[in-house]
């Protein structure tokens, strides 16, 4: 349940609130926007990340999210770039 007078600005049915805005500045982004080349091979390391993809996506997830990671890599960069160069360009407007 988000806070009382927050806006919930993004959700899927994995995640209620993925992104949360409360009030005029203070915002909140559940997602990894830092993936590179070695992000799920990294992830696939830890045994409870593979078994918890497994058990919401379904078996052979971890595959699949790799699969998926390598072929949207540049328009995940591009988006992280897009989140940051807002995020550092609202705190300039910032007194």
């Amino acid at each position: 349940m988000p806070p009382l007078n927050s806006l919930v600005l993004a959700q899927s049915p994995a995640c209620a609130i993925q992104a949360l805005q409360y009030g005029e500045s203070a915002f909140s982004m559940q997602c990894h926007i830092e993936l590179i080349d070695s992000t799920v091979a990294d992830w696939s390391r830890v045994l409870a990340y593979a078994q918890s993809l497994d058990k919401t996506l379904g078996a052979g997830a971890l595959q699949k999210l790799d699969t998926e990671v390598e072929k949207y890599m540049p328009d995940f960069n591009n988006s992280a770039k897009l989140i940051y160069n807002n995020f550092i360009a609202q705190l300039k407007k910032r007194p």
